[in-house]
């Protein structure tokens, strides 16, 4: 594990309002979500977050909570910010994301882009035909909380968020309680490896469904201009060579 990230994973103990204006207090969901977000050693969000603050010159705190937890003390003040957020409009209520000069998500800014993929079992006639899922009716699990829901549910596709997590939501599959499953690509290509039952029945369906981008959504107490400068930041980390020295070790297992 990093040095740095030892440091912050202490610190991490402190109650947010007990600490000083110079550190960052970040939360996240601790739900597996690799290569971002693991647990045997810090993921790639997680590694790129600790880089970018040595840009800044500030202490950043990470500490793992349920997703809605977390947005909700994002929201009460509590912490400056959520990693990793997609965007969605309701939480500009609370919260700020990087935005180009057209006032769009800047992409640039992102922590990283994910693909959300349909799973089904293999020789199952589901399938995404660019538009929706078909045939009709079918029923879709995902995960709790995540954005595709939505986006699901405005295409007229029935849906079943219960799951938590890419390993409950490939389960309810297997269980015929769904007729397919929407998860993240990565979070598929982990289950995959790791669980040979999900490899022999189950088949990941390519082109992908959407294509998302991940940000650190700051609340509103931030000040701009330090936003500006934590997003910046965050661009210059991801393209630097330490980050790529960073997921090298990371796929080599350390």
């Amino acid at each position: 594990m990093p040095p740095r990230l030892l440091l912050l994973s202490a610190l991490c103990l402190l109650a947010p309002a007990a600490l000083g204006g110079d550190i960052l207090t970040f939360c996240y969901n601790k739900d597996t979500s690799y290569p971002w977000i693991t647990h045997d050693r810090p993921g790639l969000a997680l590694r790129l977050v600790t880089l970018a603050s040595e840009k800044l010159d500030r202490r950043v705190i990470l500490t793992g909570m349920p997703w809605q937890r977390c947005l909700t003390e994002v929201k009460a003040g509590r912490f400056r910010g959520a990693l990793a957020a997609s965007f969605k409009p309701e939480r500009l209520e609370f919260g700020r994301y990087p935005v180009d000069a057209q006032g769009r998500p800047d992409r640039s800014k992102r922590l990283f882009n994910e693909q959300y993929v349909l799973v089904r079992f293999k020789g199952s006639g589901v399938f995404w035909d660019g538009k929706t899922v078909q045939p009709a009716g079918a029923r879709i699990a995902t995960s709790f909380q995540v954005s595709i829901a939505e986006t699901l549910r405005a295409l007229g596709i029935r849906v079943d968020d219960g799951s938590k997590g890419s390993d409950a939501t490939l389960r309810k599959l297997l269980l015929n309680r769904s007729d397919a499953a929407v998860i993240l690509q990565s979070g598929a290509l982990f289950e995959f490896d790791r669980n040979p039952e999900y490899a022999e029945k189950l088949k990941m369906v390519l082109p992908p469904i959407e294509d998302k981008s991940y940000y650190i959504l700051l609340g509103h107490a931030v000040e701009p201009e330090l936003a500006q400068r934590i997003w910046d930041a965050v661009e210059h980390a991801r393209e630097s060579p330490a980050y790529a020295a960073q997921k090298k070790a990371f796929f080599s297992g350390k």
